[in-house]
């Protein structure tokens, strides 16, 4: 995603901090939950194994 060697990308690092604070901005205020916790992962594999659904519903904290 941000390359390697001579050419890596120089703002990877500001990338990443910024992605953990929006994440912990948004588990800060809103209540983050599994739909069905018994049901299963629809993962694809391949280089990099991703969900391809995961069902939450989102609600605003008090």
């Amino acid at each position: 995603m941000f390359g390697g060697g001579l050419r890596i990308c120089p703002g990877r690092k500001l990338a990443m901090i910024e992605l953990v604070c929006l994440i912990a901005l948004l588990y800060r205020k809103y209540e983050i939950d599994l739909v069905d916790m018994n049901a299963p992962l629809k993962v694809i594999s391949g280089g990099v194994t991703a969900c391809t659904e995961l069902l939450v519903e989102i609600k605003p904290r008090n």
